[in-house]
């Protein structure tokens, strides 16, 4: 189909979009926001620590975690050592998986490796346990090894 404009050019309307070029800068545009939203939720340093010591992680285990404002991943911790992280970007469940142990049980710190999935931008993080009960979580998360801590993403077992 072809419109003709006043000058007799002709605009062709039979030009096709590929879907693997729009999923893929879907995919990028989800990489970057979830990086943005782990950057923009505010770093502290890690001088902080608290001891969890003696803290009862098996409400952790097993069942997906929900964050309570809506921001960031909703998360899974697998007692077999299996992390799974899934959000929704304009209507559709975007998932990704990788492995997860305990760098130090005590401080409630775990180490996130070989993340991978649609739209993952990073393969690894630190997470730290700040807070928990049978219905509700608190993590903070280091994409930098440690140094910085993102502050703290309240999750609750009840979306």
């Amino acid at each position: 189909m072809n419109l003709v404009l006043k000058n007799d050019h002709a605009i062709n309307f039979h030009h096709k979009i590929k879907p693997n070029i729009f999923m893929k800068n879907y995919l990028k545009l989800f990489g970057l926001i979830i990086t943005i939203s782990l950057m923009l939720t505010g770093c502290s340093n890690n001088d902080d620590d608290s001891n969890n010591s003696g803290t009862d992680f098996t409400f952790l285990y097993n069942k997906w975690w929900y964050d309570v404002a809506d921001f960031t991943a909703d998360v899974r911790f697998s007692l077999d050592g299996v992390y799974d992280q899934k959000i929704v970007i304009l209507g559709t469940e975007v998932f990704g998986s990788g492995d997860w142990q305990w760098t130090n049980e005590s401080t409630g710190t775990m180490q996130i490796s070989n993340l991978t999935g649609q739209g993952q931008t990073v393969s690894e993080g630190i997470y730290k346990i700040r807070k928990i009960s049978d219905s509700e979580i608190g993590i903070q998360v280091s994409l930098d090894g440690g140094e910085t801590f993102i502050n703290e993403v309240i999750y609750n077992d009840v979306d």
